[in-house]
């Protein structure tokens, strides 16, 4: 097992969580305001129709776990695939 330092604390790794809630919400906002927030990253916006992007936001309220108890929040913006272009393949997204 490997261990990491977490705010001067040895923690386990895979942490352990044993309970959390969650909650998720995705909307179509304006393509330019998401390519400015994704242009320093070299990326671009997916683009949905009428213009738009797909923004989601994602909340966590880690009750019991490892990591003692905790909020998180992520923001993610669709993305065109930078490879996609190349490939002359389709607009796509993966995880990397």
């Amino acid at each position: 097992m490997t261990s990491v330092m977490v705010m001067g604390r040895e923690v386990q790794i895979p942490v352990e969580v044993r309970q959390a809630r969650s909650w998720f919400a995705s909307f179509a906002v304006g393509r330019d305001a998401a390519a400015r927030i994704v242009a320093p990253a070299g990326l671009e916006p997916a683009s949905l129709p009428g213009g738009r992007a797909m923004l989601s936001l994602g909340f966590v309220r880690y009750v019991d776990g490892d990591l003692d108890p905790y909020n998180e929040v992520a923001v993610a913006i669709l993305v065109a695939d930078p490879e996609a272009e190349r490939a002359k393949g389709p607009t796509s997204t993966s995880c990397r």
